[in-house]
């Protein structure tokens, strides 16, 4: 038995209207290979598409997300089915990985600056400190645009606000996440900068606060998240 997808039916829906992948791939704005990738269930459209899909083929999100259309006499509802939330939150995580990478590749950025800093210090502290502060604005600058994204991907999705929210939720707290891991970054490396004013083992106290907050906001998120 054809297992029932979302790329099987969006084939079957496409064929069904008459129309080339490159014509759909036109009329949601992606490529004709996009649509391909669908298909093939190699890949999946994004949650802000789903809307796009379901007004174009004439049917529901949750039958786009069932992977195929509800029985005549069912009783129409704007609740999605089982399979309709499982393969939703499929989508979410998916699109929620591409945050993380942002996510990781701010505090990498944050890290490098540190680092850089570090290495100058040895000569000048000053210039370490600078260089260590734009790398941590070019951080935030990452993590803002990544954060950005993934919320403008759940803009058109006027389906499941429950989960939707819940998903927003996560991202907010990973930003200040974060934000607070990038402070206490450079607050190290101010206070090693300020070294040769105070006890060096009063500087190493200087990041403690931001990342004993940003230890308490992730267990507090994921165990929140978890529920």
């Amino acid at each position: 038995m054809e297992q029932k997808t979302l790329g099987s039916f969006l084939a079957v829906l496409r064929k069904a209207n008459g129309m080339t992948q490159k014509e759909l791939a036109e009329r949601v704005g992606v490529s004709d290979k996009t649509v391909s990738h669908w298909e093939r269930d190699e890949s999946a459209p994004d949650i802000s598409v789903l809307p796009i899909l379901a007004d174009i083929f004439g049917v529901t999100v949750d039958e786009l997300l069932r992977g195929e259309k509800a029985p005549a006499d069912a009783e129409p509802s704007d609740a999605l089915s089982q399979k309709s939330e499982k393969q939703l939150r499929y989508l979410m995580e998916k699109n929620f990985h591409k945050y993380e990478i942002g996510f990781w590749a701010s505090l990498c950025t944050a890290f490098i600056g540190c680092l850089l800093a570090f290495l100058l210090y040895e000569w000048v502290a000053a210039p370490g400190a600078v260089i260590a502060a734009i790398f941590a604005v070019a951080a935030i600058l990452i993590n803002g645009i990544a954060a950005g994204n993934f919320g403008f991907s759940l803009k058109g999705a006027d389906f499941s606000e429950d989960l939707i929210a819940e998903y927003n939720n996560k991202c907010r707290v990973w930003r200040w996440l974060a934000f607070l891991l990038i402070d206490g970054l450079i607050a190290l490396v101010i206070g090693a900068t300020a070294a040769r004013l105070v006890p060096y083992r009063l500087t190493l106290l200087l990041p403690v606060p931001f990342i004993a907050a940003a230890a308490v906001l992730f267990f507090k998120e994921k165990a929140a998240f978890r529920d």
